[in-house]
């Protein structure tokens, strides 16, 4: 719940997550600035069906999202280029700049490599699109707060991740909650979620 994933490097494919076999549910999740080597730099699905609801896929490279052999169903998000060949529209995806309030910069060398990079300020900026632009039909848990503790509303990018996932290597059901995946190199089998984002005022 409540994840960043932004910065992260996969050599081949799935910079922000690869999903290889399982068909995880992604809900209210944010990618940016991940690389995914040839393909998918947000996400790439091999032979997998993931669910995707209320994300924001942006400023990944070479594309946002690869689908191999997979069919995921995407609602109500924001995925830079349009829904990736494969994918089933459930209805309600943009293709709008979210306005990140500083969007991630891998520094003047152009590379991420932890020297001169800036991870960004992945919030929204008043007037995005993606404000109020998430699924209508979500109703917060009473207490349920996005990462910065403000009550959840219906943004794009801003709730929680729960990932039922299955790899070639091993079986897991992996649920995260307030954490950051930022610089690193992702890891083959269980590739999670990116992050949770707030309105900037």
């Amino acid at each position: 719940i409540n994840c960043k994933f932004v910065a992260n490097t996969g050599t081949e494919r799935g910079g922000g997550m690869l999903n290889s076999g399982g068909s995880p549910t992604v809900i209210y999740c944010t990618f940016s600035g991940n690389t995914g080597g040839l393909y998918g730099g947000g996400m790439y699905n091999d032979y997998c069906s993931p669910t995707v609801s209320n994300c924001i896929f942006w400023g990944d490279s070479p594309q946002e999202v690869v689908n191999y052999s997979s069919a995921p169903v995407m609602r109500f998000s924001d995925v830079q280029g349009g829904l990736p060949a494969g994918a089933t529209d459930g209805g309600g995806n943009v293709d709008v700049d979210a306005m990140f309030v500083r969007p991630p910069d891998p520094g003047p060398d152009g590379t991420w490599d932890g020297v001169d990079d800036d991870y960004g300020d992945l919030r929204l900026r008043g007037g995005s699109p993606c404000i109020d632009a998430g699924d209508p039909a979500f109703i917060a848990q009473p207490g349920e707060a996005d990462i910065e503790g403000h009550a959840r509303s219906v943004l794009l990018g801003v709730a929680s991740v729960t990932l039922p996932c299955w790899s070639n290597l091993m079986a897991a059901s992996v649920s995260v909650t307030d954490g950051d995946f930022i610089g690193g190199a992702a890891i083959y089998g269980v590739y999670a979620l990116a992050a949770a984002l707030t309105t900037y005022v």
